[in-house]
């Protein structure tokens, strides 16, 4: 009996960990969990905002938001916003994530 306990407990650790990877993929820049089974969640949650169909989002479409997925835009808005047109794009969103990942 001893013995099936520590094969449970092994077993449910090593299942834990191999997930592990999977879960921290999952993330945004921002910590956030990311929806994988709904790719389009987000992208509609940015177009709503965008209430002048821009493209992209200004300061001012970001006040008007509660929405905490746009956190990481509102703070770091001037570095995402590397085309200096005052929006910033999913584009622009998703290449700082993807380079601030990357930086080690």
């Amino acid at each position: 009996m001893k013995n099936l306990k520590l094969f449970t407990a092994i077993a449910m650790a090593m299942a834990f960990l191999m997930n592990l990877p999977f879960a921290i993929a999952k993330t945004a820049g921002d910590g956030k969990p990311q929806d994988k089974s709904t790719p389009g969640k987000w992208e509609a949650m940015f177009n709503k905002a965008d209430t002048n169909h821009s493209g992209g989002l200004s300061r001012a479409e970001l006040k008007k938001t509660d929405k905490d997925r746009f956190t990481l835009i509102k703070e770091n808005f001037k570095a995402m916003d590397t085309n200096k047109d005052g929006e910033v794009t999913i584009a622009e969103r998703d290449a700082f994530i993807n380079k601030t990942r990357n930086v080690k």
